[in-house]
């Protein structure tokens, strides 16, 4: 049966038959609806197959492979793409919605903006960008395999550990592979000198309104922060001697402390025993005078609990020895998180001595 329609249209009985109406009966034909569809399905299409073009530069109609139409095609941008099977990519992938594969394989640049499924292999030879925004979700169903290298930049969720977390590690006994064991990760940690030589002595001035309890102590870069513990030295008719919770900071010169009394104070002098720390999570540390045997160590952070283990040790300068710690933890159940505060004492035997260093790490929220 006929596949195309007359271009001349429909003759007629009797009809006188010329040159131009059998020219254009043959060469204005055009195909009839069911020129394609009429034709047997084609179920797998190979590289070979061919297609009719009409060649716009003779123009003239050709015919051409599904090899040379892929070829041709130019480089694009997909908004939504679905591929059944594998998809393999020989230049730059860019994808700015979706797109779902099997296997998806790019021999350049990678870079999707949108939302990538992949139920086979995914692999990237050049660079791969995913996603465009903080906001957006990489979700991996799989295995991770090959080698992490290079220096990536990581902003992930802060939180505090506890008991029962994971920490990730390099296992250097089976290639380096990321695994996970379980620990608690120190969250402080300090070599303090409390030798008389290395006890620096801070004199600053103190003011306190009448009727007030209140005390403002003014230094210049004092350093210190709401909570830590401070034993402060007054002179004749300043604050009394003793120890004192920083209160408030309203800047870097000045901090208040609570005092008993509520006399006037006016610009006396006061001092306090400031000690060197070497390590981190450390505020401050302090002592009474300047022969104490006797630290007290600022945290910078609150702990989560009431789980806490402190391992210290006391070096001393002597021989050198080592000698005996312990702890005054203040609150009547343990470290009180609320001033994150303790001290330490040192002795060599049952002696008091101070001619030498603690060393100590606190680890928190432990079983």
């Amino acid at each position: 049966m006929a596949k195309l329609v007359s271009g001349f249209g429909t003759f007629a009985t009797e009809q006188t038959l010329t040159a131009d109406a059998l020219n254009s009966h043959v060469t204005g034909a055009s195909p009839l609806p069911d020129f394609i569809a009429g034709q047997d399905p084609l179920t797998a299409i190979e590289n070979d197959d061919t297609f009719l073009v009409n060649d716009v530069s003779v123009p003239q109609v050709k015919k051409i492979t599904l090899a040379n139409i892929a070829a041709a095609l130019p480089a694009t941008t997909a908004s939504s793409l679905t591929v059944n099977g594998n998809a393999t990519v020989t230049g730059t992938l860019t994808n700015t919605a979706g797109m779902t594969t099997s296997t998806l394989t790019t021999s350049s640049t990678a870079t999707i903006g949108g939302t990538l499924t992949a139920s086979g292999n995914v692999v990237v030879n050049g660079n791969t960008t995913l996603g465009n925004a903080s906001g957006d979700s990489i979700t991996l169903n799989g295995t991770l395999a090959g080698t992490l290298q290079g220096e990536p930049i990581v902003n992930l969720a802060a939180t505090s550990d506890s008991y029962g977390d994971s920490i990730l590690i390099s296992d250097v006994s089976n290639s380096g592979r990321l695994k996970m064991v379980l620990g608690c990760l120190p969250k402080a940690w300090a070599c303090i000198s409390i030798r008389d030589a290395d006890v620096t002595t801070v004199t600053a001035v103190v003011s306190r309104t009448a009727l007030s309890n209140v005390a403002t102590v003014t230094k210049t870069d004092h350093g210190l922060s709401v909570g830590d513990v401070i034993y402060l030295n007054g002179d004749t008719g300043s604050i009394v001697d003793g120890w004192y919770d920083v209160k408030t900071t309203p800047t870097s010169s000045t901090f208040t402390v609570q005092t008993a009394a509520t006399t006037a104070i006016d610009a006396k002098g006061v001092s306090w025993y400031k000690l060197t720390v070497n390590g981190g999570g450390v505020s401050s540390a302090f002592k009474s005078s300047v022969s104490s045997n006797v630290a007290q160590i600022n945290l910078i952070s609150t702990m989560a609990n009431t789980n806490y283990a402190i391992v210290a040790t006391f070096s001393r300068d002597v021989s050198p020895e080592y000698g005996t710690t312990s702890f005054n933890y203040i609150g009547a159940t343990g470290f009180d998180k609320t001033t994150r505060s303790f001290s330490i004492s040192t002795r060599y035997t049952t002696t008091a001595v101070n001619e030498g260093s603690i060393m100590f790490t606190v680890f928190g929220d432990l079983a």
